[in-house]
């Protein structure tokens, strides 16, 4: 049999889906930890320079979740795309594996 075109490992993609995922929870301590400052900034100063970085860095809070959400997205779409190209070695190589096994190539013309 050939070498296939697509060479899935698996066990790396399984790591780096791993790693992808325990960025996000960092995106997540990162910004709880942004808006941990945000709330001592407010109770520790008060006027209008105070209410206008709280909101300067409630818009990157929130800026900063739709990023997250995005990564999130990729990361599940990550797992998707890797079970689907399982699926599609798996079905290759029944399908390799019955053309190998039948010399009369029955397979490829539908009736195998």
């Amino acid at each position: 049999m050939s070498t296939p075109l697509i060479n899935q490992d698996s066990a790396v993609l399984q790591q780096k889906t791993q790693a992808f995922t325990g960025h996000i929870g960092q995106m997540s301590t990162i910004a709880a930890t942004v808006q941990g400052f945000e709330a001592e900034l407010r109770a520790a100063y008060t006027g209008p320079e105070t209410e206008i970085f709280g909101r300067k860095i409630q818009e990157w809070v929130t800026n900063y979740q739709t990023v997250q959400k995005q990564f999130d997205a990729v990361v599940q779409q990550l797992g998707v795309t890797q079970t689907n190209t399982q699926n599609q070695s798996d079905h290759n190589s029944v399908t390799a594996g019955s053309i190998e096994t039948d010399p009369f190539g029955n397979a490829l013309n539908g009736k195998g």
